[in-house]
């Protein structure tokens, strides 16, 4: 371990010396370069390169190198250098977060280039665009759109350009944003059309990008999913790095929101490193906003805090409103889930104010909607109910299908306020005729559609508190039984270690920054007096090394933790199914038993059915519960289980069962997905013999190596391929369950009986 590390740290400390020994020649190379240089346009070239390539430059030296290109631009010949040469400047500037200085020297290429020919109608068309997405960002509507229409109509008259195609493109933001998303698709779709006529395969990467963010608004995430992919294969291709960047933050939002943690944070982190080496503020104060969601979503309240804190003081630096409404839609919500409910209201109503001046429709319906949720909170139902309808009313009018369903599940706990007499809501009488649960399966329909994983939770919970508050047990049984399920997937062992893995990662990119930083600082100090180069490379040596062994030592005690959270999650969540959703299905069965000893025979048959019914649950459940049970983790309690099911089933049969095992150590714990696939198995086996097998023995060996875990189910009866049913998914469930884990299964019925083989690697 102690090799291992010294050898990272060696590593380490030489990419460190070796890039900041890289940036020092660069400025040198530059400048013999500018002093061995004749040309002017070659000149101007050079310090395009230069400042393209610089790891550190500020927006006051790159103002002087402009300065210095126009000055040596003195022929007509040299225009479309200089021009370029302000696009490279404007770029590094915007990515920096100089906003002020990149939209003065798009203003001036703007003058620059009023008199139009071909090659100033291209600069002049794109620095306009650009504006106009400052000015969408910054609210200015109005001038954004003016300055769109300017382009449009100058390229309406050339023929189809690239510059029009972009035109379109800034056109499907803004009607995005302002929520007309039927109108910003058939800009986007036309944005689309006009690149791939003129075969263009460089700018189709970003137009599809621009598709994807509407589908997203209108529900569509399927197609935004395409989109998405189609963005980055074409970046891969091209090597554009914005495009991928861009694509990649946008397939985590969708993993995110269809509660695929694992795959998201994959995304997030591929395009938080790419934002991270372009030092682009404007990328990074999505990507912590992202990052903040993600700890949002685990219930670490903190640590999404310090996230949105980063990524308000970044947006703030370069007046990205948007971002600033989606963060603090979340910082809002925080104290929401605190019980904060006051704070939450104030934030949530400078959201909804904010949202307005700059006309972000997914803002004021956000803003709406979770102003209603927390005035719902503090009994001001009157209110609330006039926030949530004028948040049902623009989710309806503007297509956004993911807003919608939200309201629908908050209005629905509003009317059944209202229809128990627990709200008094002057004006709306209207309230206290809807039908809830229709309400609430159109919220849910519409979440299974989309497949967002926090609405389909949230209506579940819902239809839950209906169904049983009005007493239809077998509905609300199966609605928990879907609520389980969807609640175990998204949080199994595997995504906690994913997110564990995440934020080690995350905080290691952390750790490296600031040593950079500092390791910069130290180098220009060792260039300016040699005398203390020893000294000073000693001490980074030793601040690094102390560091990684730090950090090692953080790391461990942090999966420790994690490991303990996890148990004590799961011990929990099993304790409460087995005391809330067993008791209630414990007396559904008795009381169905004894209301069938009342009832007349042609009731008599359904109540017995449902009594049936509701112990299969129960039973269903009891494999739930112990499956998820982290007390429950040893090889011993799985072959307890085993035998307990294999007799139950087996001895009314009179079918002896022998379970032979020689695993090395009873005790050793086993990882509950696999523990809970192999019982899986095992139990459809032995159901399968207990179908159709007329033996009267069943064998069972299970054994383990430091590389696998085996299974061989045999029995000693003779069975007639025929008669085997073949059209269940019992078989196919085996196969499917060893095969997720890596696994082989062999699976044989005839003279000689039936027999299951499973061969499973150990982790």
């Amino acid at each position: 371990m102690n090799q291992c590390l010294l050898t990272l740290f060696l590593m380490l400390t030489s990419y460190l010396l070796v890039s900041q020994e890289l940036a020092h020649s660069l400025q040198d190379s530059f400048e013999r370069i500018m002093a061995a240089e004749k040309d002017d346009s070659t000149l101007i070239r050079h310090i395009a390169r230069y400042i393209s390539t610089a790891p550190q430059i500020d927006d006051q030296k790159i103002l002087s190198l402009i300065k210095k290109g126009k000055s040596l631009s003195k022929r007509d010949d040299d225009r479309a250098v200089l021009f370029d040469l302000y696009s490279v400047g404007t770029n590094k500037l915007a990515i920096m977060g100089y906003k002020e200085s990149s939209k003065k020297l798009h203003q001036e290429i703007v003058e620059l280039t009023s008199n139009f020919d071909t090659i100033n109608v291209k600069y002049y068309s794109k620095s306009q665009l650009e504006l106009a997405r400052y000015d969408n960002e910054e609210g200015q509507r109005e001038s954004a759109l003016n300055r769109c229409n300017d382009v449009i109509t100058i390229h309406k008259k050339i023929g189809p350009s690239v510059e029009l195609s972009l035109a379109y493109n800034e056109k499907t933001i803004y009607y995005r944003n302002a929520g007309e998303l039927d109108r910003a698709l058939t800009y986007s779709d036309s944005a689309i059309s006009i690149i791939k006529g003129l075969d263009d395969k460089r700018s189709l990467g970003n137009l599809y990008t621009a598709r994807g963010r509407v589908y997203r608004a209108l529900g569509e995430n399927e197609k935004a999913r395409a989109d998405y992919l189609l963005a980055i294969d074409y970046g891969e291709q091209y090597d554009i790095i914005n495009t991928k960047s861009v694509a990649y933050n946008n397939l985590g939002n969708i993993e995110h929101i269809s509660g695929n943690y694992d795959n998201a944070i994959a995304y997030y982190m591929k395009s938080l490193e790419i934002k991270e080496k372009r030092n682009d503020i404007r990328g990074k104060a999505i990507a912590y906003h992202n990052i903040g969601a993600i700890k949002f979503d685990m219930k670490d309240w903190d640590g999404a805090m310090e996230d949105f804190d980063k990524s308000n003081e970044l947006a703030d630096s370069i007046d990205f409103k948007h971002i600033i409404v989606h963060t603090n839609l979340k910082v809002g919500n925080i104290y929401y889930e605190k019980g904060n409910y006051n704070t939450a209201l104030d934030i949530h109503s400078e959201v909804l104010v904010l949202s307005q001046e700059i006309n972000f429709k997914y803002g004021e319906i956000s803003g709406y909607y979770r102003v209603g949720q927390d005035q719902l909170r503090l009994g001001q139902y009157q209110e609330a109910s006039l926030s949530l309808l004028e948040a049902l009313r623009l989710a309806e009018k503007h297509g956004n299908k993911p807003l919608e369903s939200s309201v629908l599940i908050a209005l629905s706990e509003l009317y059944m306020k209202t229809q128990e007499g627990n709200a008094s809501i002057k004006g709306s009488e209207i309230l206290k005729n809807v039908n809830v649960e229709n309400l609430l399966l159109r919220a849910k329909n519409m979440s299974d559609e989309m497949n967002i994983a926090e609405n389909r939770l949230d209506v579940m919970s819902s239809l839950h508190n209906y169904y049983y508050t009005n007493n239809e047990y077998r509905k609300d049984a199966a609605i928990l039984n879907e609520y389980v399920q969807l609640k175990d997937s998204l949080f199994s062992d595997q995504m906690a270690e994913s997110v564990a893995d995440w934020q080690t990662k995350y905080k290691t990119a952390e750790q490296q920054k600031e040593i950079l930083k500092l390791e910069t600082a130290n180098k220009i100090e060792t260039l300016k007096s040699h005398q203390f180069k020893s000294l000073l490379i000693s001490s980074v040596f030793i601040f690094i090394l102390v560091s990684i062994f730090g950090y090692n030592y953080l790391k461990q005690k942090n999966r420790r933790k994690q490991a303990k959270q996890r148990e004590l999650f799961r011990s929990k969540l099993s304790s409460d199914l087995h005391d809330d959703v067993g008791s209630i299905l414990t007396g559904l069965a008795m009381q169905s038993e004894l209301l069938s000893n009342f009832a007349d025979e042609n009731v008599k048959g359904s109540m017995e059915k449902l009594a049936d019914m509701s112990r299969d649950a129960m039973t269903r459940m009891r494999d739930t519960v112990w499956a998820i049970d982290s007390r429950k983790d040893s090889f011993s309690d799985l072959i307890d289980r085993m035998l307990d099911f294999g007799k139950d089933l087996l001895i009314p049969k009179d079918i002896q069962l022998v379970l032979n095992s020689n695993l090395e150590k009873d005790d050793k714990k086993i990882e509950p997905e696999l523990r809970q696939n192999l019982y899986l198995i095992f139990k459809e086996a032995i159901t399968n013999v207990s179908k159709y097998s007329n033996g009267t023995k069943v064998d069972v060996h299970i054994s383990n190596s430091k590389t696998a875990i085996s299974m061989i189910v045999q029995d000693n009866g003779k069975i007639d391929p025929s008669n085997v049913r073949t059209s269940g998914t019992g078989t196919s469930n085996m196969i499917q369950r060893a095969k997720d884990l890596l696994g082989t299964t062999k699976i044989s019925y005839d003279e000689n009986g039936y027999r299951v083989e499973v061969v499973i690697p150990i982790k």
